[in-house]
């Protein structure tokens, strides 16, 4: 391990276990669950647990790496859940016609990248396995940072602030997913990227922690929504209803 990665291993760790103190020492645990079980999975597993296979089980490190990076890589969908549920808590509402549009909006980024991910698993050799990894961390990344954008879009276009805490999560995690895609996707096309992969992203990653530090150090929940229920659910309806006719303009459109 050279001492650059060595001093972001590190670093990892810091904010790691400083985060988890906070979370504790403020009971922010009890409102950031999600985010709290992901930090301390990348502690226990990924960190701590990774440096112990890699220096008493070297053989085994190789499969330890990748099934846990690619379970984080599900589990930050437990961050995006975090970030959702804490911006449109307040009105039931907007919860249930973000979730649906959210849904819609994602389906093109979602089947792009299922046929990326499958045109490469289907055309890598056994002896090249390690190639599914940067394709499905461009692929997980993609559709992670398009329903992060929707989420702050909705959020931006329904009026609701964002307090210190959600915003902090939500500016640090997008920084890292977008960062992990772009590097990931270099790799892909060039394996001349590889090195500045393995420096820039646990990089991208330290730099999430540290954000999420600074964000979650006190409780800060988003101010009241400035809307009350019943404008936001007109504002909404006005909404859906003319994505519904967007989509249905598209529809005729592609049968004329």
């Amino acid at each position: 391990m050279s001492p650059l990665s060595l001093t972001i291993f590190l670093l990892s760790i810091f904010f790691e276990v400083v985060l988890i103190w906070r979370l504790g020492q403020n009971r922010l645990w009890k409102h950031y669950r999600w985010l709290l079980a992901y930090v301390v999975y990348t502690l226990v597993v990924m960190d701590l647990g990774a440096f112990v296979v890699y220096h008493l089980f070297p053989g085994l490190y190789p499969a330890w790496y990748w099934d846990s990076e690619s379970l984080s890589m599900g589990l930050r969908f437990c961050v995006l859940w975090e970030i959702f549920r804490h911006t449109f808590a307040h009105v039931g509402s907007l919860n249930k016609v973000v979730s649906k549009g959210l849904a819609t909006g994602s389906s093109i980024p979602i089947l792009l990248s299922g046929f990326a991910f499958w045109s490469v698993l289907f055309y890598i050799s056994h002896d090249r396995l390690h190639y599914l990894y940067p394709a499905l961390e461009r692929s997980f990344g993609l559709v992670q940072a398009f329903l992060l954008a929707g989420i702050l879009v909705a959020a931006r276009y329904y009026r609701v602030r964002l307090g210190r805490n959600v915003w902090g999560i939500a500016i640090g995690f997008g920084a890292f997913v977008s960062a992990s895609t772009i590097l990931f996707s270099l790799v892909n096309l060039s394996e001349s990227f590889a090195p500045y992969m393995q420096v820039l992203s646990p990089l991208s990653f330290v730099s999430m922690l540290a954000v999420w530090t600074w964000a979650l150090w006190v409780y800060a929940p988003n101010p009241a929504v400035g809307m009350n229920k019943t404008a936001a659910e007109s504002a909404a309806l006005v909404w859906w209803e003319s994505w519904t006719d967007t989509l249905a303009s598209i529809k005729r459109t592609r049968n004329t």
